[in-house]
């Protein structure tokens, strides 16, 4: 279980990181992550801190951008035993 809570802590970070990178490259005009990476990112656990970083970076807050990633945490929330369990076999 210890290894399931340090995965999703990892994947969160990674996750705040990449929003705070895209915030930063939108206004210095570098190269930016596509909203697939950023889907990609929530499904595998990250879904909370894109959404936390959105909101406290006040970057990319139109619904239209948001809303997948709602979707995305509201079924991990639903499911959440289960996707526990399956990330505690592979990591065992």
């Amino acid at each position: 279980m210890q290894a399931v809570i340090i995965y999703l802590l990892i994947i969160n970070f990674i996750a705040f990181v990449m929003i705070a990178k895209d915030f930063s490259s939108s206004m210095l005009g570098g190269p930016r992550f596509t909203n697939k990476q950023f889907l990609t990112v929530a499904i595998l656990g990250g879904a909370l801190s894109i959404i936390l970083g959105c909101v406290m970076l006040k970057h990319m807050t139109k619904w239209y951008f948001l809303w997948p990633f709602l979707v995305v945490m509201i079924i991990q929330l639903m499911y959440k035993d289960y996707f526990i369990g399956v990330l505690y076999r592979l990591m065992n």
